[in-house]
């Protein structure tokens, strides 16, 4: 993969570089790898530049507040998904969602669905496939000599 870095970030443990990248992601191994899902949905997301001159991807890395703990952040990642009352798709709607950053609230996973809190304090419960967690995986690229080149792809903080 000649769009990485050459020391390309790849955990937040000191991991870095083509070796460890390819490692990381069992790239040299035969089969498919996480990665391309992993980068295929921060790539979805859009990119947008950062303080730090880098195009990020998801884009709402780098365009969002921070918020209060970033641990338990989610954000809506499909406009219009709906907060429901209850985990089920059938129980009332509490809130359509449009970018909303919603505070994870105690209790884990309900069969797919996170409990979850807006910031004006209407709860209730949202799909997991209609929300991201702020410090899952993202991307950033950077122009090196002349070609785009993916510089981190990490998560966490």
């Amino acid at each position: 993969m000649r769009t990485i870095s050459d020391d390309v970030i790849v955990d937040f443990s000191g991991a870095a570089g083509r070796d460890d990248f390819f490692r990381t992601w069992g790239l040299a191994e035969p089969g498919p790898s996480r990665l391309w899902r992993d980068l295929e949905e921060a790539l979805a997301l859009g990119c947008a530049r950062g303080r730090d001159g880098a195009l990020w991807a998801p884009s709402f890395f780098v365009q969002l507040d921070d918020p209060d703990d970033p641990f338990s952040a989610l954000l809506a990642i499909r406009p219009g998904a709906a907060l429901h009352a209850a985990p089920d798709g059938a129980s009332a709607v509490v809130a359509r969602l449009e970018w909303d950053v919603l505070t994870l609230r105690p209790g884990g996973t309900a069969h797919g669905w996170w409990p979850v809190a807006l910031a004006d304090g209407r709860s209730g419960y949202v799909p997991s496939g209609e929300v991201r967690g702020l410090l899952d995986y993202r991307a950033s690229f950077r122009k090196i000599g002349g070609r785009w080149r993916m510089t981190a792809f990490v998560a966490g903080d």
